[in-house]
């Protein structure tokens, strides 16, 4: 199926707001939202089809659609999309919450909460490695990459271990107990998993090099979501970031656990960066930057948060240039990152 980019459609959503936050007066939230508005307009090097969030707290100061979430249908503000990697911080929140009542520790083995895992090195492995992707497990039927807790490599596979763990000590479906997750963050229409249809998920695109689109076809199993096929809104992940980092859903110290790096990530796009529980975090500059970035077939995202100036920044695409070029795969994300952490470290 072709996806027919005969015009763009823009919804423009753009204001700015007298907040109470006592940095209000300072940040200039207008300006930075002038630059992002001019950006998405270009095409080059490639369109930007998706949707944003520009949020202090969760009072938004920016917020716009353009392009397609199915063909020529234009976006709604209840679209979701599949966000990926950013499951694994909804997960990791999971363990901790388990943590806090005392239905597991984070420094046991995964082998004490996974009886039936054929492996010879389950009772090396804990769930503080899987959490931080310091396992060294590349496959369930093959012989460690690296001795459990001596390097980083970045896996799903660590988060469909956790998915199961929580599965065990609860004795319930993680899609439910992210669902009630939800609800403690006010999300109306709850963050769900493709494991039902979904009316309103934006379909993922992939441009091929005859550029031509054909729509995302991955096989969502269950096993996945927990590390990486939940999907969600952009209105619902900024009642995520409110929620998560105004410690309503973690005890500080549970908290301070999700968001201390314990790892380091060599990244493409950002270099040597810290990684905690399924978040990285950057003190570049003395600025914090705590988040994340990722993709799926058919879909581009990322959120990050600044806790200094209580700030939000939300972009979910439903179009992927099948490059491999990643600077060209995130350029928007990476250009407004970049746009955000100007303007912040100037203040």
């Amino acid at each position: 199926m072709k996806l027919k980019l005969l015009h763009k459609i823009i919804i423009v959503f753009s204001f700015t707001a007298s907040y109470s936050v006592s940095f209000s007066q300072s940040t200039n939230f207008q300006g930075i939202s002038d630059v992002v508005d001019s950006l998405l307009q270009t095409n080059h090097p490639r369109p930007f089809n998706g949707q944003i969030i520009l949020a202090v707290n969760d009072a938004i100061f920016y917020k716009k659609s353009i392009g397609f979430s199915k063909d020529i249908t234009e976006f709604t503000q209840t679209d979701k999309f599949i966000i990926g990697s950013l499951s694994k911080q909804i997960t990791a929140v999971l363990i901790l919450r388990a943590v806090e009542e005392e239905r597991l520790k984070l420094n046991d083995p995964i082998s004490k909460y996974l009886p039936n895992l054929k492996t010879e090195w389950k009772n090396t492995i804990t769930i503080h490695q899987l959490l931080n992707h310091t396992h060294g497990i590349i496959d369930l039927q093959k012989d460690l990459a690296f001795a459990p807790g001596t390097d980083f490599s970045y896996s799903n596979i660590g988060y469909q271990l956790l998915g199961e763990i929580l599965e065990q000590r609860y004795n319930s479906t993680y899609v439910q107990l992210a669902s009630n997750l939800f609800t403690l963050c006010g999300i109306a229409n709850h963050l769900t998993s493709l494991t039902t249809k979904q009316p309103n998920l934006v379909e993922g695109k992939i441009k091929n090099k005859n550029n031509s689109y054909i729509t995302s076809t991955t096989d969502f199993t269950t096993a996945y979501i927990p590390a990486g096929y939940l999907i969600a809104s952009t209105s619902d992940l900024l009642k995520w970031n409110t929620a998560l980092h105004q410690q309503k859903l973690l005890q500080k110290e549970s908290y301070q656990l999700l968001i201390t790096p314990s790892a380091t990530q060599n990244h493409s796009l950002f270099g040597p960066i810290g990684y905690a529980y399924g978040i990285r975090v950057s003190d570049e500059n003395q600025l914090k930057e705590i988040g994340h970035t990722g993709y799926a077939p058919g879909y581009i995202y990322m959120n990050l948060y600044y806790p200094e100036y209580k700030t939000s920044i939300i972009v979910l695409e439903n179009l992927d240039w099948n490059d491999d070029a990643i600077r060209k795969t995130f350029y928007f994300e990476m250009k407004i990152r970049e746009i955000f952490r100007q303007t912040l470290t100037k203040e």
